[in-house]
């Protein structure tokens, strides 16, 4: 069973608008139609309360409803717009890598590619690497960016290239 969080990432990437902007309280369709679309597939697949869902939000019971009311009326009524949020529903069961839960493992990646690197279980400091041509390199902020070869500890991903957030 998926999490409002997870629902919520997944909606906001397929979307292309960002979690914060969802989570924020902003008015605009770009914004509320996503995070309305999240309400209703998170009442549908997470098993929870509108109130759970308010909470998350942090927004009131009946935000929650009407928007769910206006999600469902427009799936209801505009065939093209059901479609979407069963894309949205397949995309959420099958997400793409990046969104995925991480595992960590012992094993070095043998595809090029960016991961997460920590240095021995349960330590909290986790560099972001990507391996080129057998050789290593850490991305480690705000250490900056080194060559390393041989590093021994946990991977996990691959992970969606970082890139600069914006304002």
């Amino acid at each position: 069973m998926q999490t409002i969080d997870q629902i919520t990432r997944a909606v906001c990437d397929y979307m292309k608008v960002s979690y914060s902007e969802v989570m924020g309280r902003g008015r605009s369709e770009y914004v509320a139609g996503p995070r309305m679309i999240a309400y209703y597939l998170a009442l549908r697949h997470c098993g929870v309360t509108t109130t759970t869902v308010g909470l998350y939000f942090q927004r009131d019971h009946g935000s929650v409803v009407s928007g769910r009311l206006t999600i469902q009326a427009r799936i209801d009524n505009e065939p093209t717009y059901r479609l979407m949020i069963e894309n949205i529903e397949r995309y959420i069961k099958d997400p793409p890598p990046e969104l995925r839960p991480l595992q960590w493992t012992k094993l070095k990646p043998e595809v090029p590619g960016w991961y997460f690197y920590r240095p021995s279980p349960g330590t909290t400091r986790v560099g972001l690497l990507v391996k080129m041509n057998n050789e290593e390199a850490v991305f480690d902020a705000p250490g900056g960016y080194g060559r390393v070869r041989n590093l021994e500890g946990d991977w996990a991903g691959p992970i969606a290239e970082p890139r600069e957030a914006t304002p």
